[in-house]
């Protein structure tokens, strides 16, 4: 075996070129090879494959192979394939260059990379990026790609008007990683109409996205965020987005025990986060004004997080189709809006508002199931003539309602119908109003 590795070894030096519109094009196959390129100009494209493109079986002798690239400047191209296991590629674009400088070596530049087999590791960088695109793309399992765009990405103040700005990862296979991050830097620190696109399809896999402006460049905007998880268990991912306008969807389309976080801070946000499957959780953090959330569940046995802080914000969860299922929101701040859905039995709601003219909707179809509304306008919170208004709807049999408001000018409304429900309220403060409502049909 020692001598086969040896044999099959080959080192590729790609000589330093500072002409403009260069292209190198490599091929290696067998094991154990590596190659190394450096081009520092403008329009450079570069090919490298490694292995029998294509070809993907344990006798494979595409394994082992390492590629490190750099490019320094605009307008650059890069496509690595590997075809093996224990393969890796690492690439960077846009550093300090004759021809490229920090600020603008990355702009219109194109990474794409492309694995099959287990064990691999994708590592992509661009610096000071605008318009520029990284693809991973990688087949097999217990495979690892990370991709950063660091600079002005997408950003409308350098130099001209922005182009998106884009990484997008595919991973089909199990135990595999994600992480895609945008983040602003250097003289250029905004992030503005940048996409993070992830999607994975298997099992055990984990996927991370951050967006978010360097230090003195303001918030980020108008960017997206897009993780899905297709038939698979046990999936976690996690998205974070600094700014304003900005927008996060998460997707686990079934599979069970799957897990998703989103977060976003500042305001005029949306979140939605979407799950088919049993035993799945998802959480949700948003932090500012005028933010959206939307979290819909569909079978049992699931967990539903929400939280905002902030004024004028709307939440919605909906947990439909599925038994022992427990939903809880939180909402900190005035003119916030919550409404809970949740449809099936021995389901649990929980939501709790503080501040002013906030209204709570909770409404629950089937039996023995739980809503718990607690509002607090008192002046632990701010106080104000502007009461709360709590409506709590639920249908079925063995119902429980417990509605609770602290402060003044408030309205709590208790619609139950169906045999052997129970109501619990309590009311504490001037000007309030309750009204419940009890039928057996």
């Amino acid at each position: 075996m020692k001598k086969l590795v040896t044999g099959a070894f080959a080192l590729l030096a790609v000589s330093v070129s500072y002409a403009q519109s260069n292209i190198s094009n490599t091929t290696q196959s067998s094991a154990y090879n590596s190659a190394n390129l450096t081009q520092d100009a403008i329009g450079a494209k570069s090919t490298i494959k490694q292995g029998n493109t294509g070809a993907m079986t344990a006798a494979s002798l595409a394994d082992g192979n390492k590629v490190t690239a750099n490019q320094f400047g605009e307008y650059s191209t890069l496509d690595v394939k590997q075809d093996g296991i224990n393969n890796s590629s690492t690439v960077l674009q846009g550093a300090s260059g004759s021809s490229g400088s920090f600020n603008t070596g990355a702009h219109y530049s194109d990474i794409t990379q492309d694995q099959k087999g287990s064990n691999n590791k994708l590592m992509a960088e661009q610096k000071s990026t605008l318009a520029s695109k990284i693809t991973q793309i990688q087949v097999g399992d217990r495979n690892d790609a990370n991709a950063k765009q660091l600079g002005g990405v997408g950003s409308t103040t350098y130099p001209q008007n922005p182009i998106l700005t884009a990484i997008t990862q595919n991973q089909n296979g199990n135990d595999n990683k994600a992480k895609a991050t945008q983040e602003g830097m250097g003289n250029y620190p905004l992030i503005n109409n940048s996409t993070i696109s992830q999607v994975q399809t298997g099992n055990l896999n984990d996927f991370t996205a951050l967006q978010k402006s360097g230090v003195g460049g303001g918030d980020a905007s108008n960017s997206k965020i897009l993780q899905e998880a297709v038939n698979g268990n046990s999936n976690k991912m996690n998205a974070e987005q600094y700014g304003t306008s900005n927008t996060i969807t998460q997707k686990a389309q079934g599979g069970n025990s799957n897990n998703m976080t989103a977060i976003q801070k500042q305001s005029s946000n949306t979140a939605t986060q979407t799950i088919t499957g049993n035993s799945n959780t998802f959480t949700m953090n948003q932090d500012g004004n005028n933010n959206t959330s939307t979290q819909t569940a569909g079978a049992s046995s699931g967990w539903t997080n929400g939280a905002q802080t902030g004024n004028s914000n709307t939440m919605t969860l909906t947990q439909v189709s599925g038994n022992f299922n427990g939903a809880q929101a939180f909402q900190t701040g005035n003119n916030n809006g919550a409404t809970m859905t949740q449809t099936g039995d021995s389901n649990e709601s929980s939501l709790s508002q503080s501040g002013n003219s906030n209204t709570g909707t909770g409404t629950q179809s089937g039996n023995s199931n739980k809503l718990n509304v607690d509002q607090n306008n008192s002046a632990l919170f701010g106080g104000g003539t502007m009461g709360n208004k709590l409506i709590s709807l639920q249908s079925g049999s063995s119902n429980n309602a417990i509605s609770k408001q602290y402060g003044d000018n408030n309205s709590t409304n208790i619609n139950q119908s169906g045999v052997s429900q129970y109501h619990n309220g309590l009311q504490q403060g001037s000007g309030n109003s309750i009204v419940v409502t009890q039928s057996n049909y």
